[in-house]
């Protein structure tokens, strides 16, 4: 009989390896992994065509654990009636799934979010365990409503961070949507914007080779349409020089690169060719 514990203490030296080989800390591998448990039950429950998967989650997905980790679940959600009960209910229910992997999800609380999408959402904290409670790790989805995604999502696989025979499909954004999103932040943050990691999702996801310009032109109107940015956005885009040589925008890069090895080789101009070169597209 294995004694209790015996299964987290394997799963720890499994997730220090895994950390050690991509060089990302052991708790960021980890605080993936659980997230991932809980997509999985997405894959499988009723409601796997309700959410449309974005964000850090997507995007470490596309680019590597190695190169981008995350903190949280991001999605929008559609085919049901958007609001704080139905979204804790079925929250619930996904979390309730047992998949006979020695995961379980408790839910902590759900509250409405108010940020840049007039659509808002909801935040739900979620705390996932490991065989009996042994390891406990937090974490949060937040979940909004109304997204365009351009042109319409599609399906990626996910594949397990520590069996790479095992994998699920979820929908997701199209790379040019998550790219659209990410430059009208930037944009119409302007010199204001305190978020590098957008620059740097911008700079890694439109050098792939499956992005696609002209998609990605046509969903940074859409985006901004939909956020009612069309025209500050076009207004940065003429005086672009600011972000351009913004001391601020630089420092903030400068010490996301530092306290993140993957961004470390990059620079912020860089980063603003590569802004420059999009937005030939518009």
């Amino acid at each position: 009989m294995k004694q209790r514990g015996a299964k987290a203490t394997s799963l720890k030296a499994k997730i220090k390896n895994i950390a050690k080989e991509k060089r990302v800390a052991p708790q960021l591998i980890l605080q993936n992994f659980m997230m991932e448990r809980f997509l999985n039950r997405i894959a499988t429950s009723s409601y796997k065509d309700c959410f449309i998967i974005k964000g850090g989650s997507l995007i470490s997905v596309i680019l590597g654990i190695e190169n981008r980790t995350t903190m949280d679940i991001d999605m929008t959600s559609r085919g049901f009636s958007f609001n704080e009960k139905n979204v804790q209910g079925i929250i619930q229910d996904i979390s309730l799934i047992d998949l006979q992997d020695d995961f379980f999800f408790e839910i902590k609380k759900c509250e409405p979010i108010r940020e840049d999408d007039a659509y808002g959402g909801f935040r739900v904290f979620i705390d996932g365990f490991y065989e009996s409670k042994i390891l406990v790790v937090p974490f949060a989805i937040d979940i909004t409503t109304g997204d365009v995604v351009t042109p319409e999502p599609q399906k990626r696989s996910w594949v397990n961070l520590c069996n790479a025979q095992e994998s699920f499909e979820l929908w997701t954004y199209t790379l040019e949507t998550i790219v659209a999103e990410k430059i009208e932040s930037i944009l119409s943050k302007g010199v204001l914007n305190t978020r590098p990691r957008d620059f740097y999702d911008v700079y890694m996801l439109s050098k792939l080779k499956k992005f696609n310009g002209k998609r990605f032109s046509l969903a940074l109107k859409k985006t901004c349409e939909h956020r009612k940015s069309w025209d500050q956005v076009k207004n940065a885009v003429e005086h672009f020089v600011d972000i351009e040589n913004s001391g601020s925008l630089k420092q903030f890069w400068e010490r996301y690169a530092k306290s993140n090895s993957y961004a470390a080789n990059i620079g912020y101009n860089d980063i603003v060719a590569v802004i420059k070169n999009l937005l030939t597209a518009i």
